[in-house]
């Protein structure tokens, strides 16, 4: 079984056996608690399609039975625990 990763840019989990990934140490800017400017150098990782701007790279369609897109990076803690509680139905019931 092979490692995964998650892509440090869009937050996608990948394999490390797929093509294309890349891994690069990135410079961080902020400010400490005294509010003075700091740097970091943090190991960040990419998937493949964040590596590579326009390769097709194939994706699984997953449907939003829930109304809510499970994907998405808009999505609330709300938004979570209801879909993992089982409360996000906008489906209509079969009759």
């Amino acid at each position: 079984m092979s490692a995964v990763r998650m892509c440090d840019k869009c937050g996608d989990i990948f394999s490390e056996r797929t093509d294309g990934w890349s891994t690069f140490v990135g410079t961080k800017n902020g400010r400490d608690d005294r509010g003075r400017p700091t740097t970091t150098s943090e190991q960040m990782d990419m998937c493949a399609a964040c590596s590579m701007p326009g390769a097709i790279t194939p994706r699984l369609a997953v449907g939003s039975a829930t109304g809510v897109d499970r994907i998405a990076q808009t999505q609330t803690q709300a938004d979570r625990d209801r879909i993992l509680n089982g409360d996000a139905t906008d489906a209509e019931p079969p009759y």
